[in-house]
C-alpha cells in the first residue's frame, strides 16, 4: 500500500451506498457484504431485532434494520476479530470485559457510533415524501473525517503514539427480569459520545477528547461500588455527556505515515495561559440534559440544588433495586 493510500480513503470517501464504510473501496457483486452495526451476537442475546433505534430526524429503526455498506475483506478479516474479543469478554462477565484491551474496546465502540451516524446517510429525512432527501448529505461526515482516520486501525492502518484519544467510563449494572430491557444505546455527535448499557456491562465514552475526561474518574468511583440501576447509568451519562460538552479545547493530533501506516501523535491539551480546560459547570444546563435521558421533565430549584438517584441525602451511593423500581 502506498504511504498517501490511508489519506486518499479519509479524504477521497464518497460515503455512498456503493463504497465500504471504512476502507472507501468500491463494492461489486463480488466482495460486498453489509454490515450490521449493533453485532448479531448482540441482537441475539438481547432480542434487539424488532427493537427500535430513534435515528437523527426522530424516526425510529428496527435494528435488524441498522446495516451499512462494507467490503468482505474488511467484514470478515478485520471486523469479525474485533467482534469475536469483544463478544467472548461479554460472554465471560464484567470482571472479564473490564480486562479486554482499551483500545479494542475504544475501536468497537467508535465502529458502532460512526456506523449509526452512517446510516442515516441513506434514511428519508420524511418517508412520505423521499424527494425531501437523506437525514444527513455525505457532507456531514467530513466533519469525522479524523475518527474515519482512527478507525483504520481495525484494519492495523493506524496507531496511537504516547497517547489515547478518548475516555472509557464502563460500570457494572443491574439486569432487568425482561432481557429487551436489558439493554440501552445513547450517542451525541457534537461530544462524540457513546453510552451502551447490555446485559450488567455500561460503558460510556467519549471518543475525542484526549483521554482528558478520564481525570474526571475519580469523581465517579464511588458509583463503581454498587450494581447501578439503569436511571443511574442514564444519569451518569448525562453528567459525563454535560462535562465533555464543557470541554473547551479541541484536541489537535499530527500524523506521520510510512509503510502504509499512519501513526498519530497529541499536541498538549493545557493552555499556555493558564485558562481553565472545562467551562463552569451550571445546574440549571445540566438539569436539562438529565430531564432528557431520565424521559421526564425536571426543574433545579438553586444553583446548588439538583436531582439525582446516584447518592442519598449523605452523599452515599444509593442502591436502587431494578426489581422493586421497574426501568
Amino acid at each position: 500500500m502506498n504511504d498517501d493510500q490511508i489519506f486518499k480513503i479519509v479524504d477521497e470517501h464518497s460515503f455512498t451506498s456503493d463504497k465500504c464504510f471504512l476502507c472507501g473501496c468500491i463494492l461489486n457483486d463480488e466482495n460486498k457484504t453489509e454490515e450490521h452495526v449493533i453485532p448479531k451476537w448482540l441482537q441475539n442475546k438481547y432480542n434487539l431485532w424488532d427493537q427500535l433505534l430513534t435515528v437523527l430526524n426522530g424516526s425510529d429503526l428496527p435494528y435488524r434494520y441498522l446495516t451499512i455498506p462494507c467490503c468482505r475483506e474488511c467484514n470478515n478479516i478485520h471486523l469479525k476479530p474485533f467482534e469475536d474479543k469483544i463478544c467472548e469478554g461479554h460472554n465471560k462477565g464484567f470482571d472479564s470485559f473490564i480486562k479486554l484491551d482499551k483500545e479494542i474496546i475504544y475501536l468497537w465502540l467508535s465502529k458502532i457510533f460512526f456506523g449509526v451516524m452512517y446510516k442515516n446517510l441513506f434514511l428519508d429525512v420524511n418517508r412520505k415524501e423521499p424527494t425531501k432527501g437523506k437525514i444527513i448529505p455525505p457532507e456531514y461526515l467530513k466533519h469525522f473525517n479524523t475518527h474515519l482516520l482512527f478507525l483504520q486501525g481495525i484494519r492495523g492502518r493506524h496507531k496511537f503514539i504516547d497517547f489515547f484519544p478518548g475516555s472509557i467510563f464502563i460500570f457494572k449494572t443491574q439486569q432487568t427480569k425482561h432481557v429487551e430491557h436489558r439493554w440501552d444505546y445513547m450517542d451525541n455527535h457534537y461530544a462524540m459520545l457513546i453510552s451502551m448499557r447490555f446485559g450488567e456491562i455500561g460503558i460510556i465514552a467519549v471518543l475525542q477528547d484526549g483521554n482528558v475526561l478520564s481525570d474526571y474518574s475519580h469523581h465517579l468511583e464511588k458509583h463503581r461500588q454498587i450494581d447501578l440501576h439503569p436511571l443511574q447509568f442514564r444519569e451518569l451519562t448525562a453528567k459525563i455527556l454535560y462535562k465533555a460538552i464543557l470541554f473547551n479545547r479541541s484536541p489537535k493530533f499530527m500524523v506521520v505515515q510510512n509503510n502504509g501506516i499512519v501513526k498519530s501523535f497529541m499536541n498538549p491539551i493545557a493552555s499556555y495561559t493558564g485558562e481553565e480546560i472545562f467551562n463552569k459547570w451550571d445546574n440549571f444546563e445540566y438539569t436539562k440534559i438529565l430531564s432528557k435521558y431520565l424521559g421526564f421533565e425536571l426543574t433545579s430549584t438553586s444553583e446548588e440544588q439538583y436531582f439525582t438517584c446516584l447518592v442519598d441525602e449523605n452523599m452515599n451511593p444509593q442502591f436502587m433495586d431494578v426489581n422493586e423500581i421497574p426501568y
